[in-house]
């Protein structure tokens, strides 16, 4: 593959979701997360059961679609990566290949950090 088209490949699979990833997706599970954790939605306060409801069906699975889709990018990096003739551009893409494993790693951690804490939040306001 001639390194032109690789570096553009590269910058196509990592670049561009990667600040879709963060302009767009951060934003929104925050706000996920914040409706979830403090009970407002859209104004209003929400029952604990509808909450819990946020939190698996909406907060959770979103989670999932983060990493999934970091994994996936990766994984199109490392493709990449083996292809090229060009070892510079190759170690652009494992860069790459890098960067989207740990941003996954973390987002799994942190996530699943984060689901635990609004878990303990639903179980307090259920007895409150």
């Amino acid at each position: 593959m001639p390194n032109e088209h690789a570096i553009a490949l590269i910058m196509g699979i990592f670049l561009v979701p990667g600040l879709f990833l963060y302009a767009f997706l951060d934003r929104n599970y925050q706000n996920r997360l914040d409706a979830v954790a403090t009970g407002v939605v859209g104004g209003v306060q929400a029952s604990a059961e509808y909450r819990a409801l946020l939190l698996y069906t909406r907060l959770v699975p979103f989670l999932l679609l983060v990493v999934h889709g970091l994994i996936f990018w990766a994984i199109g990096l490392l493709l990449v990566a083996r292809i090229v003739a060009d070892e510079d551009v190759g170690l652009l893409a494992f860069i790459g290949v890098f960067l989207n494993a740990v941003a996954a790693i973390g987002w799994l951690v942190i996530g699943t950090a984060q689901v635990f804490y609004c878990r303990s939040v639903l179980r307090k306001a259920e007895t409150d």
